[in-house]
């Protein structure tokens, strides 16, 4: 009932959906996809979340 008023909700997923099927899941004239990156794949990204966290 609620898709059917609301049409302009994005897709909110934590860190475990960050792979590449789930943000090619959302339709490119539908919701978007809003996924906390997960920096298991992405050493630079881990650093900084690293120092970050130090500061």
């Amino acid at each position: 009932m609620s898709a059917r008023r609301v049409s302009y909700c994005d897709e909110l997923m934590d860190a475990a959906y960050d792979c590449t099927e789930s943000h090619q899941h959302a339709s490119p004239s539908g919701p978007v996809a809003i996924i906390d990156p997960n920096p298991r794949r992405n050493a630079a990204l881990r650093e900084h979340l690293r120092l970050e966290a130090l500061a």
